[in-house]
């Protein structure tokens, strides 16, 4: 019995994992929300098993960015980096990031 369960935790374990970062801005419009989108984009290269998904969020006015793989740690360091980028691109183009939410990892 305890050899099935222990089969099944690591099974549980090479499920994959999501992260996922909402940024809230100001001094932005739909324009500029997707241009900020594709360059974003084109400065992030995670590893090939990881997928990183950038979009605007419902409310016109945030990005979203999703990561998906499974190692946690790898997730916090890919997640890390986008968010320096984002930081980075926002101060250069004169857009505020009002809130930066706290990485939930589900």
């Amino acid at each position: 019995m305890s050899s099935k369960l222990s089969f099944m935790v690591a099974e549980v374990d090479q499920l994959s994992k999501l992260g996922r970062r909402e940024y809230f801005l100001f001094n932005i419009t739909d324009k500029n929300i997707g241009s900020l989108i594709d360059e974003i984009k084109s400065t992030i290269s995670p590893p090939r098993e990881y997928n990183v998904n950038v979009y605007p969020g419902k409310y016109g006015v945030n990005v979203v960015v999703e990561i998906s793989g499974l190692d946690v740690g790898k997730i916090k360091n890919i997640d890390l980096e986008i968010s320096s980028k984002v930081l980075e691109i926002c101060e250069k183009r004169g857009i505020g990031v009002h809130v930066m939410e706290k990485l939930e990892i589900i």
